[in-house]
């Protein structure tokens, strides 16, 4: 092999080993992330189950199968707001919106 052609395929090595690398760290971040998204979804679930079951007691099962199917954050904010000024968790659930369900 000529040192051009061994010049070419160290270069070609090398680009490859950095894209795999930029390629695992954009991963990696992406992955961290969506964890957090989620993380920070589920606890927004647990705060309107939380603030529901101190109001009102036990809640219906329906309430949080309801929530599971809920991925917007803001969704989950408005719907935790709506958990403190609400008479009931009949009421409650009649103000989710359709759209936020997925």
């Amino acid at each position: 092999m000529t040192l051009a052609e061994q010049l070419i395929q160290q270069g070609m090595q090398q680009g490859i080993q950095q894209g795999m690398q930029q390629g695992m760290q954009q991963g990696m971040q992406q992955g961290m992330q969506q964890g957090m998204q989620q993380g920070e979804i589920k606890k927004a679930r647990e705060a309107i189950v939380d603030v529901l079951e101190t109001r009102f007691g036990h809640i219906p099962s329906t309430v949080r199968e309801r929530l599971a199917g809920i991925n917007d954050q803001a969704a989950l904010e408005d719907l935790l707001r709506k958990a403190v000024t609400v008479a009931s968790v009949a009421e409650w659930e009649s103000r989710i919106p359709e759209s936020s369900l997925s």
